[in-house]
């Protein structure tokens, strides 16, 4: 059969058209499928539990959990009157709450003084958990052994430790959570160090490190001091700024967890001078949460 030049022509460019057609189908998306083209997001790696990792995590409480505990142990008759006074002050229950305290954990109370935590946590953490009153220096005489010791002869769950904080020698990895109110604030400072951390307190971090599990949470509490107050400055009117403080702690390996505001509404106290007692429980206060990683 004999084609003209005309149907040649004709023939070609149909081809040519044809081509190109299904060069561009392939190349561009199909109609109403952008929802699939798009990239999707990794799935969620998953963390091994407490469980399943053979660790102890102690998390802070869900907000919505049932008081009845913690209110329980605000109400036990054997707390003293002068204390149970303090309590709107101290905010104990929230206190607790953001630091993951809870029934069955073990708790370790340094510098407890005269037991207002230590009180509370024993109702707290009940009789599958432990509180470690611990106390140290003109604390650890005679004469306060035996006036602790008659303090909590009734509290089954406390134990009585008159160590420094550097030679607590509790296992490793043995304690939950441990617990220093009011107290950090003679630990930021000496003569010898000027600026830089005492080397005495980097020893007392790496001790509480020590004996917390896995995912423990060291728990601080203090009158606070202007942001980017000098150690010698802060020191001097018995404060600390919360910036030291975590500087400091993480110096050895912890983590801060979380900061909570439960005590830095007080526009009455001036964080530049001395903090005093009237009126009680009315400063200032940084609230740190540390975690042992």
């Amino acid at each position: 059969m004999k084609v003209n030049l005309r149907t040649y022509i004709v023939l070609f460019s149909t081809c040519l058209l044809i081509l190109s057609g299904c060069s561009e189908q392939s190349g561009a998306p199909a109609e109403n499928s952008s929802s699939s083209a798009m990239p999707q997001p990794a799935a969620p790696q998953a963390t091994p539990s407490s469980a399943s990792s053979g660790r102890t995590v102690i998390q802070s409480i869900p907000a919505d959990v049932n008081n009845d505990i913690y209110e329980a142990a605000l109400a036990d008759s054997r707390r003293p009157m002068e204390e149970t006074g303090r309590d709107s002050g101290r905010k104990p229950i929230e206190v607790l709450k953001f630091f993951g305290v809870a029934p069955g954990v073990r708790v370790v109370d340094i510098s407890s003084g005269d037991g207002y935590y230590t009180r509370i946590l024993s109702g707290v953490v009940g009789s599958n958990g432990s509180v470690v009153a611990n106390n140290s220096g003109r604390r650890s005489s005679d004469e306060f052994k035996a006036i602790y010791t008659e303090q909590y002869s009734t509290y089954d769950n406390v134990e009585l430790n008159f160590e420094n904080p550097e030679d607590i020698s509790l296992p490793d990895n043995s304690v939950d959570v441990v617990l220093l109110s009011l107290a950090i604030h003679h630990w930021h400072h000496d003569d010898a160090s000027g600026e830089f951390t005492p080397p005495i307190s980097i020893t007392r971090y790496e001790n509480i490190l020590r004996i917390l599990k896995p995912g423990g949470i060291f728990a601080v509490i203090d009158h606070a001091a202007s942001p980017g107050a000098g150690r010698q400055a802060s020191d001097a009117i018995h404060r600390i700024p919360a910036d030291i403080t975590i500087s400091d702690v993480t110096l050895v390996g912890f983590v801060l967890e979380g900061e909570s505001s439960i005590h830095a509404n007080h526009p009455e106290d001036d964080v530049t001078i001395r903090w005093t007692q009237n009126p009680r429980d009315a400063t200032n206060r940084i609230v740190l949460k540390f975690r042992k990683p």
